[in-house]
């Protein structure tokens, strides 16, 4: 097995291990990504080495700094994603997937629900 065989094999497993923490699916991800569900399959299963555009849009989309991605001997998963189980990262990852008007009217409900006295 070649260097860049390893080196993809590394970095598939370990964005697949990112986004599965997530709780992100494939269909999902490659959507933020901008990529189809099939070149996130590539990636993550170590056949092929993305783009060093693609490899940022992942970052971005996993709301990791590149080079954190990159570093494979560290559990990398988002501080709010540890702190609050997830749902944080589940939600921000949710959001970027909507319209702006749509984001507006989840943000006035949720504000409405946690800003209202309980009775």
């Amino acid at each position: 097995m070649s260097d860049t065989d390893k080196l993809a094999q590394l970095l598939g497993e370990h964005i697949r291990a990112v986004r599965r923490k997530m709780r992100m699916k494939q269909a999902g991800f490659a959507h933020l990504v901008g990529t189809s569900e099939d070149t996130i399959g590539l990636i993550e299963r170590g056949k092929i080495l993305p783009r060093l555009e693609t490899l940022y849009k992942i970052s971005v989309s996993l709301n990791i700094p590149l080079p954190k991605l990159l570093d494979f001997g560290k559990d990398i998963t988002p501080k709010n994603a540890k702190s609050t189980g997830g749902a944080l990262s589940s939600l921000n990852l949710y959001l970027k997937t909507k319209s702006p008007k749509q984001v507006r009217i989840i943000h006035d409900i949720a504000q409405n629900i946690f800003d209202t006295p309980a009775v």
